[in-house]
């Protein structure tokens, strides 16, 4: 029977920060084993949903049957607490790795992870004939020689023309 628990979680939209523990409730009422839940906050809706202009956004990860996830979408839709709730497969979470100061890469600016890459150069190994990318000039392109007059610009027409 174990093995046919699946990891889920579901986030929701709640009328009071309170109704949190309905939702619990729910879950443990079909046999779902409660997880990690995140702290709920207060946010402003977008749009009303059932008159209500702002919620109580959370999520919370939880331990079940997949058997069991139509009964609990049928208690937390006829639930007038819940707003809106969405109950998907639990992200599989990959291992990240730390930069300098602690921070994920994911929390970092991709400006700041530019600046802090390598220059091609001696400490980089790159060959010393090569030039550095901000040293790359690209020459402007030659002026015509003399003046284009309008009396030598009609000359060219009527050639062309005839």
């Amino acid at each position: 029977m174990d093995t046919d628990l699946k990891k889920y979680e579901i986030s929701f939209v709640l009328r009071k920060e309170s109704d949190f523990e309905k939702i619990a409730a729910v879950l443990k009422r079909h046999g779902a084993t409660p997880g990690d839940a995140a702290k709920v906050n207060r946010i402003k809706l977008s749009y009303p949903i059932l008159k209500e202009s702002f919620g109580f956004f959370g999520y919370a990860l939880f331990t079940a049957d997949p058997k069991i996830l139509g009964e609990v979408e049928n208690d937390l839709r006829t639930s007038t607490d819940v707003l809106r709730f969405s109950i998907f497969g639990a992200p599989r979470v990959q291992p990240t790795r730390s930069t300098r100061d602690g921070r994920s890469f994911r929390q970092e600016s991709y400006e700041a992870r530019r600046r802090r890459a390598p220059r091609a150069g001696k400490e980089t190994g790159a060959p010393e004939d090569k030039a550095p990318a901000e040293e790359k000039r690209y020459a402007p392109k030659p002026e015509p020689e003399g003046e284009l007059t309008n009396e030598a610009l009609e000359k060219k027409l009527e050639e062309i023309l005839k």
